[in-house]
């Protein structure tokens, strides 16, 4: 009888300890959430769910996990309590009393360290640590669950932008893979990327590239930004296994106004700046992404 109970014990426990396939699921709707973050907090593991919200994570009874997608609530669990489903609830928006105006377009522009890049044709690729010593820019790829954020710095704080399309470098392996694009709101307690308000896969097709650049189109997103001072563009990888890879270049510059976090690091911070070093004992260099965004401004 001892060893029947024993062997229940064991069960459960690898059980916990397993990589099943679990799935990130919509509260109200049961609706798959894509592409959903799911982080072991403390621990250098996590994934991102795949666009069927499926992922594949070895979580231990003691684990804390945090799942959190765009437009949905942040949820903690412990790793006990996580079966094969994870609902996630809807954020809940209240709306203030809002006079609805017709908005004076103003101006079209353009923002974002890419900007003195448009016409460029640039292409990465770094075969040796000497290479990347003197190189003024690097490819950065899928494998270090890496995601690259860019602060964009509005003219005015007192006007709406909205979103029309977003830029970015982008060069390829023997074929164009897909990126996630994210869109973020300032945390205004760090200055760092906040709230995610908008996330997207992006099938990387010939006819949106020009010159290593990809044109992404939100004119039919209508993504309008609040009165803010800055919001943040992100890109990632999907992590289900691509034949084909889109890389994201660097370039070498002294900008403060790039952050990146790693989903297999112990924690999920964002840092600024792009610090990298191409070996354990090479320099130490600083490294900003060149997103470009094209905004309507209006009053």
């Amino acid at each position: 009888m001892k060893c029947f109970f024993v062997l229940i014990f064991l069960s459960k426990t690898l059980l916990l300890f397993s990589q099943s396939t679990r799935k990130v699921l919509d509260s109200q709707t049961n609706a798959a959430i894509a592409f959903a973050t799911v982080k072991v907090l403390n621990k250098p593991s996590g994934v991102i769910a795949s666009e069927k919200g499926e992922f594949n994570l070895q979580i231990g009874a003691e684990d804390s996990v945090i799942v959190s997608c765009a437009e949905y609530n942040t949820k903690v669990l412990k790793g006990a309590d996580i079966g094969y489903v994870i609902y996630l609830d809807k954020k809940i928006k209240n709306l203030k009393d809002v006079v609805v105006k017709e908005r004076k377009w103003i101006r079209s522009i353009v923002l974002g360290n890419g900007v003195n890049y448009l016409d460029s044709n640039i292409k990465c690729q770094v075969n040796s640590a000497t290479a990347f010593e003197t190189a003024n820019c690097i490819p950065w790829g899928p494998g270090s669950k890496t995601e690259h954020a860019e602060k964009i710095e509005l003219p005015s704080s007192e006007l709406t932008y909205k979103i029309k399309k977003i830029i970015i470098p982008l060069s390829r392996t023997k074929c164009w893979g897909s990126v996630l694009l994210h869109l973020y709101y300032e945390d205004s307690s760090s200055e760092n990327p906040g709230e995610e308000f908008f996330l997207k896969q992006i099938a990387i097709e010939k006819h949106i590239v020009k010159k290593n650049k990809v044109f992404i189109d939100l004119s039919t997103e209508s993504i309008h930004l609040p009165a803010n001072k800055f919001f943040f563009i992100g890109i990632s990888w999907p992590d289900e296994k691509q034949e084909c890879i889109a890389t994201l270049p660097l370039i070498k510059s002294d900008k403060t106004n790039t952050f990146k976090r790693v989903l297999v690091n112990d924690n999920y911070n964002w840092y600024r700046s792009v610090l990298v070093k191409w070996k354990n004992d090479g320099p130490l260099l600083n490294y900003s992404t060149f997103y470009a965004v094209v905004l309507d401004e209006m009053k």
